[in-house]
């Protein structure tokens, strides 16, 4: 039986992290939309509007696509799982810039903010167990 390649293993599990990452986004919106928020946002110079699903979902799958490419960069490196987690964990406070940037109330803001928490709760630690303790040699 040939040997598992490393970028496969990580493949799977970012595969499986986004898939649960969508998920969760998925339900925090519904649970948004229920409670009577319209997540309306508004970019600069830009018409106010409603995020649809599919933004969210898409953004999710995008995150997760990064996810994947920054695994695959810092698997190569002397600490592969710190070096992830800091820009990971770095990536994530600064997200939250963006939904209170944009939102047109508070509420949107917190909910935008928590898809963001969800999605990265999904994806880096179910990434982060996939990468090597060491670096490649």
């Amino acid at each position: 039986m040939p040997a598992r390649s490393p970028v496969g293993a990580l493949v799977r599990a970012v595969a499986l992290a986004t898939l649960v990452a969508v998920v969760g986004v998925l339900l925090l919106y519904g649970l948004a939309r229920a409670t009577g928020d319209d997540l309306t946002v508004a970019a600069p110079g830009q018409p106010v509007g409603g995020v649809p699903a599919v933004a969210a979902v898409g953004a999710t799958v995008v995150a997760g696509v990064a996810t994947l490419a920054l695994a695959v960069v810092t698997s190569r490196l002397s600490r592969p799982r710190t070096s992830f987690l800091a820009v990971t964990l770095t990536g994530l406070v600064l997200s939250f810039g963006s939904p209170f940037a944009a939102a047109t109330h508070t509420a949107t803001a917190l909910w935008l903010s928590a898809m963001h928490l969800v999605a990265g709760a999904a994806l880096i630690p179910l990434t982060v167990r996939a990468l090597p303790v060491g670096g490649a040699r």
